[in-house]
C-alpha cells in the first residue's frame, strides 16, 4: 500500500508530465503559426507617371520615358518573431507558340538582389519595389498574349531552427489592353513553394 509521501511524488511527478506536454503543444503551435514565415503576398505593376510627361486635357506625352514600378508585397506570417530575409528576382520574357499555345522562356532581362539583411516584423507587410523599367523596355517584352514576361522572387530568411528558408514564387505579366495612350497589364500567380 502506498503511503501519503509517495502519492505526493507521484502527484508531482504527473504535474511535470502535465506541464512538459503542455509546454510541447504550445511550442508545435508556436511552430505552426510561424509557417510560412515569409511571403510574397502579391506582386503589383504599376505606371509611375511624372506630372511632367502629362500633356494638354490629361494625355500622355508619347515621347516621355514614363516608368513601370513592379513592386511585392512582403509578409512575415510568424506571430512572434522578426525575420531577416532578402529578396532575389529575375524577370524573363516569354513567347507564346501559336501551334500548341505554350510559353517558352526566352531571354533574362533582369537578375538582381533587391536588398540584403531587411527585417520584418511579426504580422507585418510593406511593398518593396523590385525594379522601375520603362514603359517602352516592359511594351517590347509583353505584346498581347503573345508575349509575357515571368518573375521569379526568392526570400531567404532564418526559420525558427536558426536554418535558411527560402520562400519561391513565380507571377506572370502580360498586357490585357491596349491603346493608343491606354492599357492594363494583369499580374497572376503561377506557383508558389518553400525550400529548407
Amino acid at each position: 500500500m502506498l503511503s501519503c509521501s509517495d502519492w505526493i511524488q507521484i502527484g508531482i511527478l504527473v504535474v511535470l508530465v502535465i506541464n512538459l506536454i503542455f509546454f510541447w503543444i504550445q511550442y508545435y503551435k508556436t511552430q505552426l503559426l510561424n509557417k510560412p514565415l515569409c511571403a510574397v503576398k502579391q506582386l503589383n505593376v504599376e505606371p509611375a507617371i511624372q506630372p511632367k510627361n502629362v500633356i494638354g486635357d490629361g494625355k500622355i506625352n508619347p515621347d516621355a520615358n514614363n516608368v513601370i514600378k513592379i513592386s511585392a508585397v512582403i509578409k512575415n506570417y510568424g506571430k512572434y518573431q522578426a525575420r531577416k530575409a532578402s529578396i532575389e528576382w529575375e524577370m524573363i520574357a516569354l513567347n507564346r507558340n501559336s501551334r500548341d499555345e505554350q510559353w517558352k522562356a526566352g531571354s533574362i532581362v533582369k537578375k538582381s538582389t533587391v536588398l540584403t539583411d531587411i527585417t520584418i516584423l511579426p504580422d507585418q507587410e510593406f511593398e518593396q519595389w523590385l525594379i522601375f523599367i520603362l514603359k517602352k523596355d516592359l511594351d517590347k517584352f509583353i505584346w498581347g498574349y503573345e508575349k509575357a514576361v515571368n518573375i521569379n522572387v526568392n526570400i531567404k530568411f532564418l526559420n525558427m531552427n536558426e536554418n535558411t528558408e527560402t520562400y519561391k514564387c513565380v507571377y506572370q505579366i502580360t498586357k490585357i489592353a491596349m491603346g493608343e495612350e491606354y492599357y492594363l497589364y494583369e499580374v497572376s500567380l503561377v506557383k508558389s513553394w518553400s525550400e529548407s
